[in-house]
């Protein structure tokens, strides 16, 4: 009998148009930008936290961030979420501000707590911005209203288990 050599073609991650992820339904009506995030298996954390809080969908930078390949896709346990790749994050998020979404940026030095933001989250879209290793630009910083986690004892946190209290709070608020 005679062996046929098996062929298969892996194809590249299909990214999302960012108008289908503003008509996406999700539980929760938000948005993540996930700024810079080089880190791929921190990028596939934040993609499975994403997926199972049902969000809209994840903008990811085109510079400076780890695209969606197989480590990624590894680490998010093949979540499905919709993932949009931008070149410009600032132009993205200004977009979506004027569309009327309220945008928060995660800053460990930001003047508001996470709890402080009560009722006002509810029934509202939201651009969540969430930096990488190296955190955030000053000029997006600037187009959000900044809030933070308390901890203590501790710089920060992991991005995606940042992302994790946030999105449980935001879906505790619109649920409750």
């Amino acid at each position: 009998m005679t062996q046929l050599p098996l062929i298969l073609e892996i194809s590249d991650f299909e990214y999302s148009s960012l108008e289908k992820i503003e008509k996406n339904k999700g539980r929760l009506n938000i948005i993540l930008l996930a700024y810079k995030v080089k880190d791929p298996r921190n990028l596939g954390a934040i993609l499975r936290t994403s997926a199972a809080f049902g969000i809209k969908g994840v903008i990811i930078t085109s510079k400076d961030s780890s695209p969606v390949n197989e480590t990624v896709i590894n680490a998010s346990r093949n979540a499905n979420i919709l993932v949009h790749r931008t070149t410009n994050a600032f132009q993205t998020a200004l977009n979506l501000k004027s569309k009327g979404y309220k945008i928060y940026c995660l800053d460990t030095k930001a003047q508001k707590n996470l709890e402080d933001i009560n009722d006002e989250i509810k029934n509202l879209q939201i651009l969540l911005i969430l930096g990488g290793e190296k955190g955030i630009e000053p000029k997006l910083k600037e187009l959000s209203e900044g809030i933070r986690i308390p901890i203590e004892n501790v710089e920060s946190l992991n991005t995606s288990v940042a992302l994790g209290i946030c999105l449980y709070y935001f879906y505790l608020k619109n649920n409750f």
